[in-house]
């Protein structure tokens, strides 16, 4: 995936340095920016982080049914045996 040069200079810039700049007369869009770049990359990184979440809640679950299902399945060979 490309990354711009631009966006790897608002994720490496903190956003108190932003801050310090408008204070001083720079633009607001720097500031403005470097909120944004961490907004999305919290949300980028919360996306992530639910997914994986519910992908280890779906594996659980996968593996209980597969231990009903063994189980089952050994409680009715013990019956027809005995």
């Amino acid at each position: 995936m490309y990354r711009s040069p631009i966006w790897d200079a608002i994720e490496k810039r903190p956003i108190s340095s932003a801050a310090f700049d408008y204070r001083h007369g720079h633009s607001l869009s720097a500031l403005v920016l470097a909120v944004a770049a961490r907004l999305v990359l919290l949300g980028y990184m919360l996306q992530h982080v639910r997914g994986a979440v519910y992908l280890s809640y779906c594996m659980a679950v996968a593996s209980r049914w597969s231990w009903k299902i063994k189980w089952r399945r050994a409680s009715i060979k013990a019956t027809r045996v005995g």
